[in-house]
């Protein structure tokens, strides 16, 4: 959908995320929806979190994902990760809503908890780029229109990729809950 007159529109090489309960993927290269021998291509919430921040972060939990695997990506970077985060730091259960509000009003717990959640968005994406190397990445869901994602990605991203790499542009799905639809029934024209 977004690669149609939407965020990548015009892009030869883009990743779509969805950043809600879960982490969706979608991945277009040259005209086309990639979706791999079992159509799983873009499915990056559950590559397992980077090895990287298990040792930055040496005390977070390790929790069982809906797939049945442990510390898959999507079960600390998704909404529901967010939530579980602010729970490990603080020890109080929070909705994503308020973790932001937190986060906004500097509480000290929502500020550690969206730096944590910021570093896990931009090691996992880094993964992602580091296969696919898209143009753009575009974020949909619950979480996308937090302005930190957007201000903070391009400033730690770099810091998990190779040095050197041109970073794609982040933007935000210009089709919001619509997209998956849309894209849908752009399928079938």
């Amino acid at each position: 959908s977004e690669v149609h007159q939407g965020a990548a529109d015009g892009a030869e090489a883009a990743l779509a995320v969805t950043i809600g309960t879960g982490i969706g993927g979608a991945v277009y290269v040259n005209g086309g929806l990639v979706q791999g021998r079992n159509w799983l291509a873009g499915e990056i919430g559950h590559y397992p979190l980077p090895g990287t921040i298990l040792m930055k972060y040496p005390d977070l939990p390790r929790p069982r994902c809906g797939c049945g695997r442990l510390a898959c990506f999507e079960t600390y970077a998704s909404g529901t990760g967010l939530e579980r985060l602010y729970l490990h730091l603080s020890g109080e259960r929070a909705s994503g809503q308020q973790i932001v509000s937190r986060f906004e009003a500097r509480e000290p717990h929502g500020v550690a908890t969206l730096d944590c959640w910021l570093e896990i968005m931009a090691a996992g994406l880094a993964t992602a780029l580091s296969v696919l190397d898209p143009d753009v990445v575009v974020l949909g869901g619950g979480l996308c229109g937090l302005p930190a994602l957007y201000e903070q990605l391009p400033l730690r991203l770099p810091g998990h990729l190779l040095p050197g790499v041109a970073l794609p542009e982040i933007r935000q799905a210009r089709f919001g809950g619509a997209g998956g639809v849309r894209g849908a029934a752009l399928l079938h024209l």
